[in-house]
């Protein structure tokens, strides 16, 4: 296997497609799940070995029947267009399923196009859309695109024309994907209805400019862009602790209840025994009387 990525490299020795396509065959052969996959993809391309989708096919199916994320794509792809195997949706919808659950967003976009469409499941715009925002936060540009027209839309979403700018800008704009490391952060603010996961910007206090199709948003008074991810880190922290005082604030009521709760209950033995004083009273004096 580092024989074969050296070759294919170029890494200590002379860049050979060949030598790196027998390597992986040799590799792939012995069991090796990287190499199957690695194999097939050379298969499929025509890369250092012939053309071949039979053998391509044979490669994926083995690796993806090991759990690997980019076989069962392929496997999707294969199924979908009739690639050495008959055309069948609802098992490309299978291998794409499996792929998308890995975090693949290649997959996660073709699953969340086939529900779109209803190829090969029930069509359901919120599960589109659901699989659309997984892929689009790994920085997935069809997806992004197809998120950002579902908000155009209102598709399966509410329609929302700053969230669809947003990932419209991010779709075209290669050069703007988020980091990697901040994704999850607008992944939380995309399922809140307080805090727009866009660049939040409201016309009376902010300005914008649409330049060669990129959208630009400045301060009105500074003049300077904004920054993204520290708007979407205060929104954040500001739901968090909206969160953390809602939940205080139940428990002060719910312990003003109890407190409540056992006055009265605490009242109400005060008004029995009262009742039991009065009528033994009342009973001690009459028996005198008699």
């Amino acid at each position: 296997m580092a024989i074969a990525e050296a070759y294919a490299n170029g890494e200590g020795v002379t860049q050979d497609q060949q030598k790196a396509s027998y390597w992986y065959q040799k590799a792939a052969d012995a069991g090796n799940i990287t190499a199957q996959t690695n194999i097939a993809l050379r298969y499929n391309e025509g890369l250092g070995v012939k053309k071949n989708y039979s053998r391509s096919e044979q490669y994926f199916f083995e690796a993806a029947s090991k759990g690997d994320p980019v076989a069962e794509l392929n496997m999707g792809n294969f199924y979908q267009k009739g690639i050495a195997v008959p055309e069948d949706a609802v098992k490309s919808v299978f291998w794409w399923m499996q792929s998308a659950k890995q975090g693949n967003s290649d997959a996660q976009n073709a699953l969340a196009n086939a529900y779109s469409r209803g190829a090969g499941v029930p069509r359901n715009v919120f599960m589109a859309v659901n699989w659309w925002e997984k892929a689009a936060i790994q920085g997935n540009q069809a997806a992004q695109i197809s998120l950002g027209h579902a908000y155009l839309m209102g598709e399966g979403v509410k329609r929302n024309l700053q969230k669809s700018a947003y990932w419209m800008m991010l779709g075209t704009n290669p050069e703007k994907q988020p980091q990697k490391s901040i994704s999850p952060l607008p992944y939380g603010l995309l399922h809140s209805n307080r805090v727009l996961t866009s660049l939040a910007v409201k016309a009376p206090a902010h300005s914008h400019k649409i330049e060669s199709h990129k959208i630009v948003y400045k301060h009105k008074k500074t003049k300077k862009p904004y920054n993204l991810n520290k708007i979407l880190y205060h929104k954040n922290h500001k739901l968090e602790n909206h969160r953390i005082y809602k939940k205080s604030k139940l428990t002060h009521v719910k312990k003003l209840r109890q407190i409540k709760n056992k006055l009265f209950n605490f009242e109400a033995k005060i008004t029995t025994y009262c009742q039991f004083l009065l009528i033994t009273r009342f009973i001690g004096s009459n028996s005198t009387r008699l």
